[in-house]
């Protein structure tokens, strides 16, 4: 479906329309270093679970060693694989440059949980930040410049029931301020692609949020024989496309502009979350308000949803 000019009402608000271009979005400064998460100690093109939990580390101290001005990079034709809890907080005018690939690792066994112990982290987070832009280069779109969630083993497992913990977002972004997100593919999250949790003054465009299809076949097959249902049969009751519950991108907040991007998905394209105290979505807004989706390209489960407070 081609949309133009989508414009959400607050949830559980008055009505409101952004006006997409007065705030500031994305990093103010960017004369600082280039800082190369190679110089860390991220290795690329081993796919081994040392290496990945190595490279989590590399790229969290990499992260922590970012000042106001300075880009971390993914360099061009690697591929990293990393577990997830990537963590980039209290961060004030950085760019995070995704020229390469990140590559979830599927292992759920060094894949590190939350301190409460019920759910795996998320791949990448990014919380209590401002000015703070995630891109890749706006070139070949069939470069290797994306953030792939490998989603397949995560759905199987959720679907035959034998995930100890929640999955894992495959970005997370929380409680932040005047955020760019463009010109990147997210590819088969383990959960939901992006999630903006209680933001303000952000723009995503240009971005590509693609779940497999055939991966998604072949995880519908196990949910069909788990069901009792033949493997060559299509048309059973109950099976929905929402059953691998991949979002593309959930927003939460106020003042926030969505446009020219395209969501191939396995659930919601879009689905608008309440701000509540109860779900911490309340950083800068009590309402979900303020918001312009247009000129989209969406063909998930659903296409919009707004879901209210309970």
């Amino acid at each position: 479906m081609h949309a133009a000019f989508f414009v959400l009402v607050c949830v559980a608000c008055s009505i409101h329309v952004v006006d997409s271009f007065w705030f500031e979005r994305g990093a103010r400064h960017t004369n600082g270093r280039v800082v190369d998460i190679r110089d860390f100690g991220a290795l690329p093109n081993a796919s081994d679970a040392a290496t990945a939990v190595a490279n989590a580390a590399a790229i969290n101290t990499a992260f922590s060693n970012l000042t106001a001005g300075d880009t971390l990079l993914v360099p061009a034709e690697f591929e990293f694989y990393t577990v997830g809890g990537l963590l980039l907080q209290d961060a004030e005018d950085v760019t995070l440059q995704i020229n390469g690939t990140l590559n979830a690792l599927d292992d759920f066994e060094h894949w590190p949980v939350d301190s409460q112990g019920g759910s795996f982290l998320h791949f990448l987070s990014i919380v209590n930040s401002s000015h703070i832009t995630l891109q890749g280069p706006n070139s070949d779109p069939q470069s290797l410049s994306k953030i792939d969630g490998r989603g397949k083993k995560w759905w199987n497992a959720f679907i035959l029931g034998t995930l100890k913990y929640k999955r894992p977002k495959l970005i997370m972004v929380v409680s932040c301020k005047n955020m760019l997100v463009q010109d990147i593919l997210l590819h088969s999250s383990p959960s939901f692609h992006l999630d903006l949790s209680g933001v303000v003054e952000t723009e995503v465009g240009n971005v590509t949020v693609i779940t497999d299809r055939q991966d998604i076949r072949a995880s519908k097959a196990v949910l069909r024989q788990k069901r009792g249902y033949a493997t060559n049969f299509t048309g059973e009751p109950g099976l929905e496309p929402e059953d691998l519950n991949t979002d593309g991108i959930d927003p939460s907040g106020e003042d926030i502009w969505i446009h020219d991007c395209h969501i191939l998905n396995d659930d919601d394209s879009i689905a608008v979350k309440p701000c509540a105290n109860s779900t911490g979505r309340c950083a800068f807004s009590s309402c979900s308000q303020n918001m312009l989706i247009e000129d989209m390209v969406m063909t998930g489960g659903g296409t919009i949803q707004a879901q209210s407070k309970r």
